[in-house]
């Protein structure tokens, strides 16, 4: 693994390295349950909805949705994807079909009790996993589930959602448990799919990692369920992934096929770009990716680390050392705090600590080495030899 490739494990959580391994099955069915089977017939007007937002026109998209949840009210990703269009115009617009509300900041509140009236008021197994996605406490998320499980125990949406909480909410055992149980409902369930891709990342199995994500992408890519932000960031992973399995050229491609627009942090995808130029051993353009990055997003620590670390590669020590000089002078700067920047800070330190202590093993060596007054002249205590 090379020096910026090792970095690139701090863009994944670093809780998830206390993770245990979790199960999968070896085959994932393509089949999907009752909850994930959209009709045929579905499949136009879900694409024509898509368009529509793609357009900037989710009022008629918004339309479309609420036609066909109220067709079928059972099939979950058709039921979420008109959450958030609803929770995205409340913000926006303060109004979605015939919710109205004008505090964008407590939207996501106001629809999600909206959502447990109409659990309460009529209670299946969907209306209470869907009341559970807009909860933001873990505790009445998990009860809400847990109201679902009763209604229908082999509802895969139930384990998948606690499997979130849980991972979320740091109960690792538990998030594990709760895929594993989603898995024996329904083996191709694709939102655990991309779940359990993430855990796998976090746990340091890349490998398995880039399996599954591999599989969620050949069937989700051309899907109207899925957002452009959500498969810009599925092909972002899957190039990081690919740097950190050692396959650096295929990194590459996928990073040129990345839609930026539809990314949050641009940096990262010239942080991403630098490690794997950086494994082609092509110095210049990693350093041009790094120097990207830090235009992007002067406030990200990143790039400075990834820059040190390739001069270290390259054996420029004077230059090295300045680098990690300039990331402490950043941190102080910005005031840097936290479990990341802590670590960074510690890496920095350590590293011109061990050039200062040897710089003076160095001197003191030289110093021992020089010879004494009468030595120079070949002689011992001043008598010939």
């Amino acid at each position: 693994m090379n020096a910026i490739q090792s970095e690139l494990r701090r863009l994944v959580p670093w809780l998830g390295l206390l993770l245990g391994a979790c199960g999968a099955p070896g085959v994932y069915s393509p089949n999907p349950g009752p909850y994930d089977r959209i009709p045929d017939a579905w499949e136009e007007p879900l694409f024509v909805a898509r368009r529509h937002l793609n357009e900037g026109e989710p009022d008629r998209a918004h339309e479309i949705l609420v036609r066909l949840t109220q067709e079928d009210p059972r099939i979950l990703p058709v039921r979420i994807f008109l959450q958030e269009l609803e929770l995205e115009l409340l913000v926006e617009r303060g109004r979605a079909g015939r919710l109205s509300f004008n505090e964008p900041e407590r939207a996501r509140e106001y629809l999600g009790n909206h959502y447990l009236t109409k659990a309460e008021g009529n209670p299946t197994p969907e209306s209470f996993v869907l009341a559970a996605r807009l909860e933001t406490e873990y505790s009445k998320a998990i009860e809400l589930l847990n109201q679902a499980e009763a209604l229908d125990p082999r509802c895969v949406w139930v384990p998948y959602a606690r499997a979130w909480w849980n991972f979320t909410d740091y109960h690792f055992t538990s998030a594990e448990d709760a895929v594993r149980e989603a898995f024996r409902l329904d083996s191709g369930h694709l939102a655990t799919m991309r779940l359990h891709a993430l855990m796998l990342t976090a746990e340091g199995e890349t490998r398995g990692a880039l399996k599954v994500l591999e599989q969620w992408w050949k069937r989700m890519r051309n899907d109207p369920l899925v957002s452009p932000e959500m498969l810009g960031a599925a092909l972002f992973d899957l190039a990081s992934l690919h740097v950190l399995a050692g396959e650096p050229r295929e990194a590459l491609q996928l990073l040129e096929n990345v839609d930026q627009r539809v990314l949050d942090q641009v940096a990262r995808l010239e942080e991403v770009r630098a490690a794997a130029y950086e494994g082609l051993d092509d110095y210049v353009r990693s350093h041009e990716a790094i120097r990207r990055a830090r235009e992007l997003d002067p406030d990200d620590p990143l790039p400075l680390v990834q820059e040190a670390m390739l001069l270290a590669r390259q054996r420029e020590e004077e230059a090295e050392l300045v680098a990690w000089q300039r990331l402490l002078d950043h941190l102080d700067a910005t005031e840097g705090r936290g479990f990341g920047a802590m670590i960074r800070r510690i890496q920095a330190l350590t590293r011109l600590q061990r050039a200062e202590r040897a710089r003076r093993e160095a001197a003191l060596a030289a110093a021992e080495a020089e010879p004494g007054p009468g030595e120079a002249a070949g002689t011992a205590g001043g008598e010939p030899v």
